[in-house]
């Protein structure tokens, strides 16, 4: 209990986020957030720099994040091999991700921005709206 509650707080604080079935991890910008915390105080840093709100858009970025991490390993050990085709590949693998994750990287200038509000355009096809599905049907909600 006394584990989770600690965990739940350095989360609250965005030094750590958690990935569903992975764990937990610190948090990129843990060291900028702690050296806010150490001059203005705890609260004050919260508000100052608050951590990304949303499940959804926490998830994506871990996700982001832990895949990068796996490719830039694969560039690391391409490198001490002095295999230049494996860190090519991997160069390549890493920009492919980056520009495929175009949507996550607006969405987190958003959040900086201070709006939050997730894209609901496609970068691929110019901007144009993306259709949002919608069911007439309401959820049931269990007691």
């Amino acid at each position: 209990m006394t584990v989770q509650r600690a965990l739940r707080d350095l989360q609250e604080r965005g030094l750590t986020y958690a990935v569903v079935g992975k764990g937990t991890y610190v948090h990129p910008q843990a060291a900028q957030r702690l050296d806010i915390e150490d001059s203005v105080g705890q609260d004050e840093a919260l508000e100052l720099n608050p951590p990304i709100g949303g499940r959804d858009l926490n998830r994506r970025m871990a996700e982001y994040i832990l895949e990068t991490d796996r490719i830039a390993a694969k560039l690391i050990k391409a490198f001490e091999a002095r295999d230049n085709d494996a860190a090519q590949r991997a160069v390549e693998e890493l920009e492919a991700y980056k520009k495929a994750n175009k949507r996550l990287a607006a969405d987190l200038a958003r959040h900086e921005a201070g709006t939050d509000q997730p894209d609901r355009t496609n970068p691929d096809n110019g901007g144009e709206a993306k259709p949002v599905k919608r069911t007439g049907r309401t959820r049931k909600t269990t007691r």
